[in-house]
């Protein structure tokens, strides 16, 4: 019972919980759980943010009271559509705002790496295992299967593991590769990175890269590149000099030139890799065992049609955009609508059959569409006022405070190019603000952490500048104190002489 307590009472416990929750998919299996997650929810932000006065901790939230405050409006002012979801979605943006980000308030930068640590972790060892049963799972079913109407394991030439989703899968392996990076460094600051846990992590990324090349997701790719890239342009811009234009110039050159050659790598490596495994799933096999080839008197699979074009990795894809032009625009039909406040992101379907003639999805394949039609121009504009106003923070932080960064593993550089290679995944991908997944989960958790940093490092600062401006102001009593105990000294001298 004393146990039970303590677990209700701990924010860091209901994190741990709701993170393995949506890591794990339970929202698809059983919803209503979700509401048990959201009273909990409630109930620490009485207790941990509002009674103990945490909340004036957090930074920036007055911005988000804002944008809160919009959401309810919309919300009331299409109460007569799908109002609970999306009521629902708004008590999610609240423990996204409060209880991930707002960490940063409620706990120490300690308290915050030893939680970090754990679910990071979690998601490199988890997300490995799944893509390694997945892996088996390609070898016992080169064609997939299907499950109460879900497919598994391979769709339509894509590597799903035991996911539903190719772009989930990607973006699985990516954020578990990652993770990886993050914790090495993490560990190797704290001098406990063994040789053990170096050829594991190796290990895991490994795994996890080849699961990501199978899924074929540009959106994750892209996701990984913008991440290595961001690195790449703080480790050449790290100790630059206003003065030197020509270095600027040159340092942005570099920068351009790293990220054109990791896409083109990773692009290079993911077609290969793609065609060696259809290889190996063919290999041994007749025509009429696999209906997905013939395989050729040189080696390579020869495609029978479309259809059988299916069930091989390296199909051509037809559609780069997969759709998402398509509902772009209708996107703007429905902002037209309603510009100011949007309709609600519960009502997109409601409202995408009456006026753009019906949408597949409740999202545009795009965070900051979806938070546009869903928010308004209102929302949009609060959120990019919070996004750029943290990024600016954060930015100032590993620029300001470099040293401080290096002796932590250089992890707050980390977490902001995680933070900005997020931001340009979700141009791509419904996983920003209004939705209950692990994607949205793991950037507000994440966000949450770096702002730790950032508010360790002021707190550092401010406590240094007391010390001297205290050292300056005791100066002028020290040397007094010296003179007359040197006055002191002198004086018996003199009288003996």
């Amino acid at each position: 019972m004393q146990y039970l307590k303590k677990l209700l009472n701990s924010a860091e416990g209901f994190r741990f919980i709701f993170f393995v929750y949506l890591f794990l998919g339970i929202e698809y299996i059983s919803m209503p759980s979700a509401g048990i997650l959201v009273i909990w929810a409630g109930y620490l932000a009485v207790r941990k943010l509002l009674r103990e006065s945490r909340i004036q901790r957090i930074r920036y939230r007055k911005i988000l009271y804002c944008f809160l405050l919009g959401a309810v409006l919309t919300t009331a002012l299409h109460a007569e559509k799908n109002l609970a979801d999306n009521l629902g979605l708004i008590c999610m943006m609240g423990i996204y705002f409060f209880l991930l980000y707002g960490m940063h308030g409620e706990e120490s930068n300690f308290r915050c790496k030893r939680e970090m640590k754990r679910i990071l972790s979690f998601t490199v060892f988890m997300t490995t295992a799944l893509m390694i049963m997945g892996l088996i799972g390609l070898a016992i079913f080169p064609k997939g299967f299907s499950w109460n109407g879900l497919p598994f394991i391979l769709y339509e030439s894509r590597f799903l593991g035991l996911l539903f989703n190719a772009n989930v899968a990607g973006f699985y392996s990516a954020m578990a590769i990652i993770a990886c990076h993050i914790l090495w460094r993490m560990i190797r600051a704290e001098h406990r990175l063994s040789v053990r846990r170096k050829l594991l992590y190796i290990g895991c990324m490994a795994v996890n890269l080849l699961a990501l090349f199978l899924s074929d997701s540009n959106a994750s790719l892209l996701f990984l590149v913008v991440y290595c890239s961001f690195v790449m342009f703080y480790i050449l811009f790290r100790d630059f000099s206003r003065k030197k234009i020509h270095g600027f110039l040159l340092r942005i050159t570099a920068t351009i030139l790293s990220f054109i050659v990791i896409i083109a790598s990773l692009m290079f490596f993911r077609v290969l890799t793609q065609s060696r495994v259809s290889l190996v799933m063919t290999s041994g096999h007749s025509e009429t065992e696999l209906s997905t080839g013939i395989i050729a008197e040189d080696g390579t699979v020869g495609l029978t049609d479309d259809e059988d074009r299916e069930n091989l990795f390296g199909h051509e894809n037809t559609n780069p955009d997969s759709g998402r032009f398509k509902i772009w625009k209708q996107s703007l039909q429905m902002y037209e609508k309603y510009p100011l406040l949007g309709i609600g992101k519960a009502n997109i379907i409601d409202y995408g059959q009456e006026y753009v003639g019906g949408l597949r999805y409740d999202d545009f394949h795009n965070g900051f569409i979806t938070i546009l039609i869903s928010y308004g121009l209102t929302g949009l504009h609060l959120f990019l006022i919070f996004s750029l106003t943290v990024a600016g923070d954060m930015l100032k932080t590993i620029f300001r405070y470099k040293k401080k960064c290096r002796d932590d593993g250089s992890v707050p550089v980390l977490i902001t190019a995680f933070c900005a290679a997020y931001l340009v995944y979700a141009m791509f991908e419904p996983a920003l603000l209004a939705d209950m997944s692990y994607r949205v989960y793991i950037f507000w958790m994440l966000l949450g952490f770096g702002m730790s940093y950032v508010q360790k490092y002021r707190r550092q600062s401010a406590i240094e500048k007391d010390s001297i401006d205290q050292s300056v102001t005791d100066l002028p009593s020290a040397v007094e104190r010296l003179r007359q105990k040197h006055h002191r000294i002198k004086q018996p001298l003199q009288l003996r002489l």
